[in-house]
């Protein structure tokens, strides 16, 4: 027989042309799931529920505990399949899900836990597909159209992204991200002046909308590239420069849309195409993104950006010969900066040429020597070989960025390689203070408890550490 969660998993690879099938099957197979009664299950879920907060791998064996009590039950796989969304693993999250589907788990919350894992694996064509799905069963599902609307967005499918986006708006008028959206798609077309006002009205409305730092922050710096943008009589230079500012609040596409029509109205303009190639790297089309940066060289040979950018090409590649060269020639057409030192200097390390790497991290430091980031660079290059000269650059980036985990995290590593074991203690606390997801502070907190002879402890914060990065193994379990 033909199980739902066969054709969920159909997703992967699924025709738009077989939507109305799918959309019978969650008819013929959704029905209301049992309630638990086997008080073991019952305790065991909640004993998962109050672990989830603290660590995935105790919470999830618990959840498993449930599981085998109540193997017809959906209820244990729905809650496994949030933990491992909460927790990064969305492969895992889609698995669980798929599960609690064949056990005639809820619609609702097995279409959401589906369109979820699916966004973090970035099959946005599944995404849309359920988001249909339970729009055909519920055309009042407002999250089912704010996941349609960001599906056709990431894939590019501007007109229905937008005709989606509207919908929502129409709905919610202070949604925030379709105001957020919406001023993105509007500032991509900005080259165009009429596009200028109405990307600059919904951006304003999603500021004053959003509550989010970070968002907020993408939104003044959008705005801020249409301010400059407005003073300009070229179109060519407003699409380079909002291609730009797309690509430094992350969104490529549209970025690479913007790039585009700055080179189709330029055909000369040198470093659009270097920051077309950045932007079509990052949407994994390599060779289209080579030619772009090739014919950005080409075109601008004096430039530092273009020379820059085809470094950051290779070394995504593992390149670090071809890499290097280009970052030396960006360095020798601008050599204050202290960036290009600290990506130079990578590539030695890399290779294992440390006297190289550090005098090229060290010549960073001599630039920039108020940068935090140049002293955490020099700090994990020395740790990193465990060599004891880290415990100074790695108190240089505390000292300028003391709200940093990762500073603290560095400075207690190099306190733990010293011997002094307290003051260690005290840095990677701050650290997991600072940020409770950092996966190295828990490797390092481990350590210094298995010197110190606590292992017990040293299990937890190795337990811990796994959490937070997967395909790390703990050393008891690599024995």
């Amino acid at each position: 027989m033909y199980t739902l969660a066969e054709a969920l998993r159909a997703l992967d690879g699924w025709s738009i042309l077989r939507l109305p099938f799918l959309i019978a099957l969650f008819a013929l197979f959704f029905v209301v799931s049992p309630s638990p009664t086997d008080q073991t299950a019952l305790t065991a879920l909640q004993q998962g529920d109050e672990l989830s907060a603290d660590s995935w791998t105790v919470a999830a064996a618990t959840y498993r505990q449930a599981v085998a009590r109540l193997p017809h039950d959906p209820e244990p796989h729905l809650r496994l399949g949030q933990l491992h969304l909460r927790w990064q693993r969305p492969a895992q999250a889609r698995d669980a899900f798929f599960e609690a589907a064949q056990r005639g788990g809820d619609l609702r919350r097995v279409g959401a836990g589906l369109r979820e894992a699916y966004a973090a694996l970035g099959n946005w064509e599944a995404v849309a597909t359920l988001a249909r799905m339970a729009l055909a069963r519920q055309p009042e599902d407002l999250d089912a159209l704010q996941d349609l609307a960001e599906a056709r967005f990431r894939q590019g499918m501007w007109d229905a992204a937008w005709a989606a986006w509207e919908q929502v708006l129409a709905r919610q008028p202070s949604d925030a991200d379709a105001l957020y959206r919406l001023g993105l798609m509007a500032v991509a077309s900005a080259g165009e002046t009429a596009s200028l006002p109405l990307g600059l009205s919904y951006l304003q409305q999603a500021h004053r909308q959003t509550t989010d730092q970070d968002r907020r922050q993408a939104i003044e710096t959008v705005i801020a590239a249409l301010g400059q943008a407005r003073g300009s009589d070229d179109p060519a230079y407003r699409f380079a420069l909002l291609g730009q500012a797309l690509l430094r609040v992350q969104e490529p596409r549209l970025a690479a849309y913007s790039l585009r029509q700055a080179v189709t109205l330029n055909p000369a303009y040198g470093e659009a195409y270097a920051w077309l190639g950045q932007a079509l790297d990052l949407l994994g089309e390599g060779e289209a993104a080579l030619d772009a940066l090739r014919q950005a060289v080409a075109l601008v040979p004096a430039s530092p950006v273009a020379h820059t950018l085809l470094g950051l090409y290779w070394d995504r590649r593992g390149e670090t010969t071809l890499a290097r060269a280009a970052y030396e020639m960006a360095y020798d057409l601008d050599p204050t900066n202290a960036a290009l030192c600290l990506e130079i200097g990578g590539t030695y390390a890399e290779e294992g040429a440390f006297v190289a790497a550090e005098i090229w991290l060290r010549a960073a430091t001599w630039l920039a020597p108020q940068d935090p980031e140049v002293w955490l660079a020099l700090a994990r290059f020395y740790l990193d070989q465990g060599v004891d000269r880290g415990l100074g650059p790695a108190q240089r980036a505390v000292a300028l960025a003391p709200q940093r985990a990762e500073a603290h995290d560095l400075l207690g590593w190099a306190y733990t390689l010293q011997g002094e074991y307290e003051r260690a203690l005290a840095e990677l606390q701050q650290a997991l203070a600072l940020d409770p997801t950092l996966a190295s502070a828990y490797k390092h907190l481990g350590r210094l408890l298995e010197l110190q002879g606590d292992l017990d402890a040293a299990r937890r914060a190795y337990a811990r550490a796994a959490d937070w990065d997967p395909r790390w193994k703990p050393p008891h379990d690599q024995e």
